[in-house]
């Protein structure tokens, strides 16, 4: 009797301890695992200030704007060299080095020979900017960004250079490590065979002689400190230098080296981040030329006020030109937003209107212009695909078409794609990708040419496009959702399998694998941010028949697999009482 009695309990004991764990695990079964956010997604927020401009001296007052260069999509008239060898024309390397990832000045401290460390100093070209006539240009700086430097502090110079020459293509090989050209700069010879420096190394300066290599003073000077990540020449002679030669239409022509003191010392060298510096959209680490700017030709100006969503698209009335030749537009930030991408609608380069980027002055022959403030720094439409290139000539563990040049994309849910940039020839790689989500998107590249090397992490943001695309993104969702079962019962000792993964997690450490909780969190997200792209393309008189269109179906029948679709005509039915009128 004792015996049957204590396996009464035994079995009483272990169902109440099954229902407490169906119990605990039926909560936590309720707490879906929820897909945060990756990064807060501040609004654009400040004052647009659009700008018209002729051709002749007007009585407006004229309009502060700001104009960034920097080699990338929008502008391709930059270039630089590095220049390498001795004082007295003696050589280790006689190389056109142009296209490479980075630039030098300064003595380094490794492979000597002929008596000395070779010394570096580095040129910059900058063609192809455009402001409006009777421009003066009120503050200008030049912000270069450093890859290493020396453990001393060492002063950076900014000399104006007096002799035009050619950046060249890399040598005969185009590699950057092969002789130059006929016609291309280096250390000795502003063009190869055809005209040398006044001095090795853009060496000669004078003021009196207009053959000299550089002026005798320079346009400006900094000084770098060991950890520096950047540095900037700014100077009231750099700003009238730049003024001078946009008005007589010519380029901006620059040496950077140490000073004399600090050029004679090994291991004084910088390293400079090049113009061509990773990949062709992520230009954070290039070289900034910024210019502050007023033209006295400015026939007519407006000031708007935006805050807008992140994603969303803040369309301004239209601005008449009153006439003028040339339009600018300058964003200035207030504390907490990001920067806007401005859009013009362009009727002029032929065929159809469309969206061109206004970052730089643009000539307009039109009464009035439509502009209109993308919130998304990179702007890329749904469905349409991501193109970056990648360009580096320092190749050094394997023949360039055999190197592989992975990428990682982040989606704004979390989830990881992986692809491998494809070969163009010419130390050219190209990565194409689809983002199928929208919101803002994080990328990096790496590679093993010469040494592990992983580039900075990059940004894009995926908005809205058109119906068709949006129709396909929808569809694409709808295969994705059916490989997930959103009602999935678990037996008890499923569950209790989860449990006790969960509990191996608490005691290892261990992270653990993805969920079907969170990867139907993830397909829910992007449902919701497809709906909400959807609706951005409707007004009130297009959504009237909304609920007749492929997007809807298609959009009802994701339901349907998450959940159930919802009915041509939803009911209004009370909601459940509180628990005290139930009772």
């Amino acid at each position: 009797m004792r015996i049957k009695s204590l396996l009464a309990l035994t079995i009483l004991s272990a169902i109440a301890l099954a229902g407490v764990a169906v119990l605990v695990l039926s909560i936590e079964e309720d707490q879906v695992a929820r897909v945060l956010p990756s990064e807060d997604a501040p609004p654009v927020r400040g004052w647009l200030r659009l700008s018209a401009f002729g051709t002749t001296s007007s009585a407006q007052e004229p309009t502060l704007h700001r104009s960034i260069f920097v080699k990338g999509p929008d502008y391709s008239g930059m270039e630089d060299n590095d220049l390498r060898g001795h004082l007295d024309g003696t050589f280790i390397w006689g190389w056109n080095q142009k296209g490479q990832t980075h630039v030098r000045a300064g003595r380094i401290e490794s492979n000597a020979r002929y008596g000395e460390y070779e010394l570096f100093r580095f040129l910059q070209r900058w063609a192809d900017i455009e402001l409006p006539p009777l421009t003066r240009i009120a503050q200008a700086q030049l912000e270069l960004h450093l890859e290493d430097g020396p453990e001393f502090p060492v002063r950076v110079l900014l000399y104006e250079v007096k002799q035009d020459w050619n950046p060249g293509e890399g040598g005969t090989l185009k590699d950057n490590v092969s002789p130059p050209a006929p016609g291309e700069v280096w250390w000795n010879e502003r063009a190869h065979d055809m005209k040398p420096w006044g001095l090795p190394g853009v060496g000669y300066a004078s003021d009196m002689d207009p053959y000299a290599d550089t002026m005798e003073s320079p346009l400006a000077g900094t000084l770098y400190q060991p950890g520096d990540s950047t540095i900037r020449f700014s100077s009231r002679a750099l700003a009238a230098y730049i003024e001078d030669r946009l008005e007589d239409e010519e380029p901006l022509l620059f040496l950077v080296k140490l000073n004399d003191y600090h050029e004679d010392v090994s291991g004084s060298a910088i390293v400079v981040s090049s113009g061509d510096y990773g990949d062709s959209r992520n230009v954070v680490r290039r070289p900034h030329l910024t210019l502050l700017w007023k033209s006295h030709s400015e026939v007519a100006s407006a000031e708007h006020r935006v805050f807008v969503e992140q994603g969303r698209v803040f369309v301004l009335p239209y601005f008449h030109t009153q006439g003028g030749s040339f339009v600018a537009a300058t964003f200035t930030d207030e504390a907490g937003g990001t920067y806007p991408t401005v859009q013009i609608l362009d009727a002029t380069i032929g065929g159809a209107p469309e969206w061109r980027r206004l970052s730089r002055v643009l000539r307009c022959e039109c009464d009035s212009i439509r502009t209109r403030v993308v919130a998304a720094e990179d702007p890329v439409r749904l469905g349409e695909p991501f193109v970056a290139e990648l360009v580096n000539t320092w190749v050094r563990s394997a023949p360039p078409e055999e190197q592989r040049v992975p990428w990682i994309f982040w989606s704004p849910t979390g989830v990881v794609h992986e692809l491998e940039a494809e070969y163009q020839g010419e130390y050219r790689w190209i990565a194409r990708f689809r983002p199928n989500e929208l919101g803002i998107w994080r990328y990096q590249w790496s590679y093993h040419f010469d040494q592990p090397t992983e580039g900075p992490i990059g940004r894009f943001d995926v908005v809205i496009g058109t119906r068709s695309a949006l129709e396909d993104q929808l569809r694409l969702l709808l295969e994705d959702v059916q490989d997930v079962d959103f009602r999935a019962k678990r037996s008890l000792w499923e569950k209790l399998a989860r449990r006790f993964q969960k509990l191996r997690y608490t005691l290892s450490r261990e992270p653990p694998g993805h969920s079907e909780a969170e990867a139907r969190e993830q397909l829910m997200t992007r449902f919701a941010r497809l709906e909400r792209g959807a609706l951005q393309l409707e007004d009130p008189d297009s959504f009237a028949q909304f609920r007749e269109t492929d997007i809807y179906r298609i959009m009802n029948e994701i339901r349907g697999e998450m959940g159930k679709p919802a009915p041509d005509s939803i009911p209004l039915v009370p909601g459940y009482p509180p628990r005290y009128r139930r009772k």
